[in-house]
């Protein structure tokens, strides 16, 4: 932003010097001097609230990345939890009848 807060003061110092032209230019030179400010001034007024709409859409998408990095983090943390429970050693059956036996067991613990 700090460059915007730049921008302004420039913009605010080309008008100040187009005040100071005024009194040698004719008056279709002053109507075209203050059109064109007005339009350098409105393309930085878009400017400023496209920066701003660029700014918090941003924000909003790292809030949303550190969102998902969180759930992320407690899925892993879950996985890690299952696998213990689970045991690595564990033998998890031959037979289909076997299996069942071993998944009944899981959701009663």
């Amino acid at each position: 932003m700090q460059s915007l807060d730049e921008g302004q003061l420039k913009l605010t110092a080309v008008s100040d010097l187009s005040k100071i032209t005024f009194h040698n230019t004719t008056e279709d030179g002053c109507e075209a001097i203050d059109a064109e400010l007005k339009q350098l001034d409105s393309n930085y007024t878009d400017l400023k609230r496209s920066v701003q709409v660029t700014k918090n859409n941003v924000q909003q998408k790292l809030r949303d990345w550190n969102d998902l990095r969180k759930k992320a983090e407690a899925l892993n943390i879950w996985v890690q939890e299952l696998e213990l429970q689970l045991g690595s050693d564990q033998e998890y059956g031959k037979d289909l009848s076997e299996k069942k036996l071993l998944l009944e067991q899981m959701k009663v613990s």
